[in-house]
């Protein structure tokens, strides 16, 4: 062995791991490409493991149609819901009027409603006797003269209630009878669609024809109501019966012949008539010359000087 002072002084690596490769074996080129060692024949090479497969989820349909955000209320199908809502709404309308009724505040809105006052039922003094006695009597001891007479009226009224249909409906039969006997059209006229029209187009004699239709106190006022009605329909189909009429005097007139032409004559001048004198002399005649020679002379004071 080499002493480490002399001139072939180094380090002995010959019994060093690995000192009978060469320098390529033990720090490799980078320029050769380095090839993985082959497996070993009697080896099986490993298999690769094969991918699992995810099966894919199925949707899953809720148990039910409409469901309120804390589950506390839920409704199968849709006609269960429905049924659910309009409960609700019924009961809330409900509740709603009764707070309404005791309180005079609507909970929803807040606000005060007025109430009306449900309208006492009004008596028929033809069947309640005593009622009738009662307000008679309590109207006598106040002497209130109108309410006494209001309360002998309507005792009246309620009596003669059952036959008041037959007594209108005579008083228009009577009003319509005493128009057309001025008009005999009328009658069909009230029963015609026209009739309907006009008092549409004029409201305010429709609301006195019905006024007077149904009260009998002013069933005196239907004749000239009527009238009214009627002439304003006359006066709407003015131009239609003026067209008639004419079309009904054109074929009344008797057909224009046409003029025979006068055929000449052979006659001589002197068989013909004389011609008739209109108040002015004729010169024709001896007549008419000697009459316009006498006013010559007087127009010229001819006479005198002869």
């Amino acid at each position: 062995m080499a002493t480490p002072n002399g001139p072939s002084a180094g380090f002995d690596f010959s019994d060093a791991p690995g000192a009978d490769m060469d320098l390529d074996s033990l720090f490799g080129n980078p320029e050769t490409t380095v090839t993985a060692p082959e497996p070993d024949a009697g080896t099986p090479p490993a298999e690769a493991a094969a991918p699992q497969a995810t099966e894919p989820t199925a949707p899953t349909n809720p148990d039910f149609f409409l469901k309120s955000p804390d589950g506390s209320v839920v409704y199968k199908t849709q006609d269960e819901a429905l049924r659910g809502l309009d409960e609700k709404n019924r009961l809330i309308n409900e509740l709603r009027q009764r707070i309404v009724e005791t309180t005079g505040v609507d909970p929803v809105t807040n606000r005060p409603v007025q109430r009306t006052q449900p309208q006492a039922e009004e008596p028929n003094y033809a069947v309640d006797y005593e009622r009738f006695y009662r307000d008679a009597a309590e109207a006598n001891q106040k002497h209130d003269a109108k309410r006494f007479a209001e309360i002998q009226a309507k005792f009246v009224n309620d009596l003669l209630a059952p036959v008041v249909p037959l007594v209108q409906e005579l008083a228009q039969d009577r009003a319509a009878k005493s128009v057309a006997a001025e008009s005999p059209d009328f009658m069909k006229f009230k029963g015609s669609p026209e009739y309907k029209q006009i008092l549409e187009q004029r409201p305010a004699l429709a609301r006195g024809i019905t006024m007077s239709e149904q009260n009998i106190a002013f069933a005196n006022q239907l004749p000239e109501l009527y009238r009214l009605a009627y002439e304003a329909y006359q006066v709407q189909r003015m131009p239609e019966i003026i067209k008639a009429q004419v079309e009904q005097a054109r074929s009344a007139a008797p057909p224009v012949q046409n003029p025979q032409p006068a055929r000449p004559t052979t006659t001589s001048p002197s068989s013909q008539p004389p011609i008739p004198s209109f108040g002015r002399p004729d010169i024709r005649t001896p007549e008419g010359r000697k009459a316009i020679i006498d006013a010559f002379e007087k127009t010229s004071g001819m006479d005198k000087v002869f």
